[in-house]
């Protein structure tokens, strides 16, 4: 994964008071690496727009956080969803799961959240965090007599400062 225009902090409202806290001049993203979603899955993260009783100031209007995908090692993106300020804001972290399903099914893929426009209000930028990142894949395999349902997680972002994936796996077997 990459993170451009964040850092770690702990100053969040519980209860997750641990996150990436994305603020400043400049690009502000998290990049998944390339991923094969055919047989379906889970992005799922935390979100938190800033509010004036929190850590810096909410985007405006217009100025939210937006799921992207590519399908071409991050040469073009395309938006999948926005979070609006007003269904996500409040200064309270949200937990949202996307279906890896229709256009994010691809056999390679990589999924963005980026703030692509954002304002500086009396010299405070917009202010959101990312917290508890993980992609669920599933996967289906076949021996004889046997189907396994396989479930491949990657926590990218857990607290403080964590953006190397650990890799998890579930399996079911009947």
């Amino acid at each position: 994964a990459s993170v451009l225009g964040a850092t770690s902090t702990n100053n969040w409202p519980s209860p997750n008071t641990a996150g990436l806290y994305f603020n400043g001049p400049t690009t502000r993203s998290f990049t998944t690496q390339e991923f094969n979603t055919l047989n379906g899955g889970y992005f799922k993260f935390d979100l938190i727009y800033s509010s004036p009783s929190t850590i810096g100031e909410s985007p405006e209007s217009g100025e939210q956080v937006q799921l992207q995908y590519s399908k071409n090692n991050g040469s073009n993106w395309t938006p999948v969803a926005n979070y609006s300020t007003v269904t996500y804001g409040g200064g309270t972290w949200k937990t949202i799961s996307v279906q890896l399903q229709g256009v994010l099914a691809d056999p390679s893929i990589r999924l963005r959240l980026i703030q692509p426009t954002y304002t500086r209000t009396g010299g405070i930028f917009d202010t959101w965090g990312l917290d508890n990142v993980a992609m669920q894949l599933k996967t289906i395999t076949q021996v004889p007599d046997l189907y396994a349902l396989r479930y491949e997680g990657f926590h990218f972002v857990r607290g403080l400062n964590r953006t190397n994936p650990i890799k998890f796996e579930i399996i079911f077997e009947e």
